[in-house]
């Protein structure tokens, strides 16, 4: 479970929560509103991209259960998702290998969270899916927010790379139960 406040009500929080053994964690928060530049792939891995939705969900392909988890751990049910979030994921044969998609939506505001296979990674898969993922959202009149922790590298790179600017370092207060 997380806790974001100021470092006036974080003092007393870590002090309640004390039994609770909370640790801090630092974080930056990202924003884009309007356009990306042309972020340029270099892939070794062939790939095509979908939309995320029930027809995919419903493939027999590796991975669908990892990514079904995802988008019902933000969303109450498929037809919300499809309607407030939305994401794309890439497939490579028979296995969805990486997805960008809303976690949570907020008036024109959305926020997006990735995943990559990991025998994937570094292979610019999580940049090319954000890209193509972020820029929809973007199309579409939303302002796109990228929150991760200081210490994931990756997420920084691809937030960098994607062109988003960065707003604010923040901590959470992280417990857990």
């Amino acid at each position: 479970m997380n806790f974001c406040s100021s470092p006036t009500v974080l003092d007393k929080l870590l002090a309640i929560l004390k039994t609770m053994n909370p640790r801090l964690v630092k974080r930056r928060f990202f924003q884009a509103d309007s356009m990306l530049s042309n972020t340029e792939r270099h892939n070794s891995i062939e790939f095509t991209a979908f939309r995320i939705n029930e027809a995919l969900l419903n493939r027999h392909l590796d991975n669908s259960n990892v990514l079904r988890g995802w988008v019902y751990s933000f969303w109450k049910d498929l037809d919300s998702f499809e309607k407030l979030g939305g994401g794309y994921a890439l497939i490579k044969g028979k296995t969805i290998i990486s997805w960008c998609l809303g976690v949570y939506r907020f008036g024109d505001r959305i926020e997006v969270g990735l995943e990559t296979i990991k025998e994937f990674r570094n292979q610019g898969m999580g940049l090319a899916v954000s890209k193509i993922c972020v820029d929809e959202f973007l199309s579409s009149g939303l302002v796109v927010d990228w929150h991760c922790d200081s210490e994931n590298f990756p997420s920084l790179s691809i937030a960098t790379n994607l062109g988003l600017k960065e707003k604010m370092d923040y901590e959470l207060c992280k417990i857990s139960i």
